[in-house]
C-alpha cells in the first residue's frame, strides 16, 4: 500500500514538472519579466541616438533586433526601416538602403523624406527606391506573433486546464472503502 502511494506521488511530481516545463517552453521569458526589456519604441530611440552619433553599425544591429522580435506596427515599424536605410547609406550600401526604404514605404506609402532633415544622397536613394518598389504587393504576415493569436491562446488554455485537471484529479491507485450511509438499514445478508 505504501509503495502504491509513493508511486502515485512520484507520478504526480513528474507530471507537474512536465507541465511546468511545457508552460515555460511556450511562454516567452519576456512575457514573464516585461520590465527587463525595452519596448520597440525605446529601442528605436536608442538606435536613432546611435545613428546621430554616426555609429551606423550599432544602430543597424539594434534596428535589426527590433525587427527580429515582435513585429512593431505603424510609425515604429516605418521609422525602424527608415533608420535602417539611413544607416545603410552611412555605411555606403545604397542597395540595402533602397530595400529598407521600400520596406518603409510598404509600412506607410504616404511617407516622404523632408529635405531639411535628410541629405541629398538619402533623398536620391529614396527616390530610386520609390521608383523600384512594388507597393501593390499584399502583406504576407499580419504582424501578430503566433502566441498572441486567439487560436493558439485557446489551444494553450485547453492544454493548461487539461493538465491541471489531470494533476488534481489523479488518483485511481487505491480502491475507495465505501462508507456506510447514515440513516439507512444495513443491506440484507445472504444466509
Amino acid at each position: 500500500m505504501i509503495l502504491l502511494r509513493e508511486k502515485a506521488e512520484t507520478w504526480r511530481f513528474f507530471a507537474t514538472m512536465a507541465l511546468a516545463g511545457f508552460l515555460f517552453s511556450i511562454v516567452p521569458v519576456s512575457q514573464l519579466v516585461p520590465s527587463a526589456w525595452a519596448t520597440p519604441q525605446e529601442d528605436l530611440n536608442q538606435a536613432i541616438e546611435l545613428f546621430d552619433f554616426a555609429d551606423y553599425q550599432a544602430s543597424l544591429d539594434l534596428l535589426d533586433s527590433i525587427l527580429a522580435g515582435d513585429l512593431p506596427a505603424g510609425k515604429v515599424l516605418r521609422d525602424t526601416h527608415i533608420y535602417r536605410a539611413r544607416s545603410f547609406i552611412g555605411l555606403d550600401n545604397s542597395v540595402l538602403a533602397q530595400e529598407a526604404f521600400c520596406s518603409a514605404l510598404k509600412a506607410d506609402n504616404n511617407w516622404r523624406p523632408d529635405g531639411v532633415f535628410y541629405s541629398s544622397v538619402e533623398i536620391s536613394v529614396f527616390d530610386q527606391a520609390l521608383a523600384d518598389c512594388d507597393l501593390s504587393a499584399e502583406k504576407k504576415s499580419d504582424g501578430v506573433a503566433w502566441y498572441k493569436k486567439p487560436v493558439y491562446l485557446i489551444a494553450g488554455g485547453v492544454v493548461l486546464i487539461g493538465g491541471v485537471v489531470l494533476l488534481l484529479g489523479g488518483g485511481g491507485d487505491e480502491e475507495p472503502t465505501p462508507e456506510p450511509l447514515g440513516g439507512f438499514p444495513d443491506p440484507p445478508s445472504s444466509k
